[in-house]
């Protein structure tokens, strides 16, 4: 951990939401040297072999009760270990244990008591427990003696201590770094909401959404600096990790996409469907299985180096941790089997054979109409504050639906016309109140082949369909379907939404699910509430079509989607009239009309 980062920052930390400084590269390096014998002569002394191969062998430990520590990592040259006990009421004990890497022995061993299973966080020479429930931070030294507390209100989220700063990330989005010694707290990323994703040594990949144009980006922080950078990568991560001046970038689409180098050195990516790739501190590459029983080392330009193929133990066995020790020549494994069972292995490469290289290929530069459209994107993005999605920045597997990516790029320039005009028949701030709880953006990605994973539940290709996320209502648009009907008709169930959750949160709200049920005929069975089930209609005065019968939220965004075409659907039909005046009130008293126009457009046949 000590050499993890060199980082040589431009930006600091509140210098608002403009672009992030690039990080210096350092370049590729290669993997140490490995040691002699007598370096690791401790290992061969007390060492079980594991299997025949001899590759493997148990570190035996004299642990009372028991090898039974459930995580591992590297502490400032030693093995950490550690697990927790939950069996007090209201609490947890975290149990540590720090081997001496140097002889094999237990150099100390603590129980902390917390108000959570908060995971250490090894920073340099000391290990901290934040404990946000409490709101109590421990730091700890080699000893696992807690040398200092800090005690500061506690909040909901993940905390990170970066030297004497505590960093703060909100489930919310306002996330700040707390001084320690002043107890200022400075906003992150100012005028921003600011999300963790992971941290990784000193290094904390976040999202951040500008509140002013609802755009979301990925940035880094180092904790410890709290200097702002970008990594190679653009777009939306899951993790960034940086060693020695590589970094390792994933990216969920359709399977993980791993993207490894720097700015200096040129990227490279390679595409994997089930198995995990990390960096590890001896400068290589770990790929390991999805059942986390075959691990392969690799060097950074994907070459495989060694691969073991762990056996020999109960069913549902797993390497649970690797950890790379330069001193001894090989790496430390902890296995977790299915009936919580442990076991530390140590792993001599020396003995192994090679697996099959990563086949890394050059990150291919975007064409000259990509480009074109992710900007003609971007624009209307900043233009609605929401995110438009394009090309390579599109997921291609979603919950209960699969896509393509949407390469046709004059398609997609016609889906992002008529996307334009669309929104530009909502008030101004209309999305900007969509922004509610958790919910920090409205979020298109406009795809190709959209179609049902369960055909019996789904049996037909869909248009598009929405769904709620964390932190985002998620709109996937198939581009040969980029209708204004289909724009307004999903729009619509982002709306429907946002009244659930006022209604839920506020005792006087107008709309409720028994006020609209109250409105259908007395013959109407009631909702399906499944598409492959739509109700034959016996007079159409009540539903748009037999659509609406799924469920009422498809029966609003039908009734929502038709009040704002050009021709009158609600002539002649009362009872479809009603129902839109009912939800067109429900909306104004949902959301802040102050300055939107007398006559709404989905209020123009009323």
């Amino acid at each position: 951990m000590k050499r993890l980062l060199c980082l040589l920052m431009v930006l600091i930390l509140l210098a608002g939401c403009s672009a992030p400084a690039q990080h210096p590269q350092e370049g590729i390096t290669e993997p140490s040297a490995a040691p002699t014998e007598t370096e690791k002569s401790w290992v061969a002394q007390i060492g079980k072999p594991w299997d025949k191969t001899g590759e493997l062998v148990e570190i035996p430990l004299t642990v009372p009760g028991g090898l039974h520590y459930s995580s591992a990592g590297a502490f400032d040259g030693d093995l950490l270990l550690w697990s927790y006990d939950y069996h007090l009421e209201n609490t947890c004990i975290l149990e540590l244990c720090l081997i001496e890497l140097d002889d094999g022995t237990i150099a100390a061993q603590a129980e902390i008591p917390l108000h959570e299973g908060i995971a250490p966080q090894i920073l340099d020479d000391r290990i901290y427990l934040c404990d946000n429930s409490s709101g109590i931070i421990h730091a700890l030294d080699k000893t696992l003696t807690v040398t200092q507390t800090w005690e500061v209100p506690s909040t909901e989220g993940i905390w990170y201590m970066g030297g004497s700063t505590l960093y703060v990330f909100t489930w919310g989005g306002d996330s700040y770094a707390l001084d320690l010694q002043t107890r200022e707290k400075k906003p992150l990323l100012g005028g921003c909401d600011v999300e963790c994703m992971t941290v990784s040594g000193r290094l904390a990949t976040v999202e951040y959404y500008r509140k002013d144009t609802g755009a979301v980006n990925t940035a880094q922080i180092d904790i410890v600096t709290g200097e702002v950078f970008t990594s190679p990568v653009e777009g939306r991560l899951l993790s960034v990790e940086y060693r020695n001046g590589t970094y390792l970038c994933n990216r969920y689409q359709d399977g993980y996409i791993y993207f490894i180098g720097s700015k200096a050195e040129g990227l490279q990516y390679v595409k994997l469907d089930t198995e995990t790739l990390q960096l590890l501190d001896d400068n290589t590459l770990l790929l390991r299985s999805d059942d986390g029983r075959r691990i392969s080392i690799h060097d950074l330009q994907g070459k495989s180096l060694f691969q073991c193929q762990i056996s020999g133990w109960e069913y549902m066995t797993t390497c649970q941790d690797v950890i790379p020790n330069t001193a001894l020549g090989g790496y430390f494994c902890l296995l977790n089997s299915f009936d919580t069972s442990y076991r530390l292995l140590f792993w001599n490469p020396e003995l192994s054979g090679q697996g099959e290289d990563i086949a890394f290929a050059p990150v291919p530069e975007p064409s000259q109409e990509q480009v074109q459209l992710e900007r003609k994107a971007n624009a209307l993005s900043e233009k609605y504050g929401i995110s438009i999605l394009v090309g390579q920045a599109c997921n291609t597997e979603f919950a209960g639906f699969h896509a393509e990516i949407a390469d046709d790029w004059l398609t997609v320039s016609l889906a992002l016309d008529t996307l334009d005009q669309a929104l530009s028949r909502y008030p101004k701030d209309f999305f900007y109140q969509l922004r509610y709880d958790t919910i920090r953006t409205v979020e298109f990605q406009l795809v190709r082949m959209l179609n049902p994973d369960d055909t019996e539940e789904y049996p037909e290709s869909y248009a598009a369909f929405t769904q709620t996320l964390y932190d985002r209502h998620m709109i996937v648009v198939d581009v040969s379907s980029a209708t204004h009907q289909t724009y307004f008709h999903e729009l619509s169930h982002v709306i429907d939404s946002y009244l659930g959750w006022d209604a839920d949160n506020r005792q006087d709200a107008l709309f409720s699910e028994e006020r609209w049920a109250a409105m259908n005929p007395v013959w109407f069975p009631g909702y399906s509430y499944t598409y492959s089930l739509q109700y034959a209609l016996e007079d159409s005065d009540s539903f748009i079509d037999s659509y609406a019968t799924v469920s009422p939220s498809e029966d609003r965004a039908r009734v929502m989607e038709y009040a704002m075409l050009e021709f009158n659907a609600f002539l002649g039909h009362d009872n479809l009239t009603e129902k839109l005046r009912f939800y067109c009130s429900c909306i104004r008293d949902a959301f802040d009309t102050t300055n939107w126009p007398n006559k709404l457009p989905w209020e123009q046949y009323l």
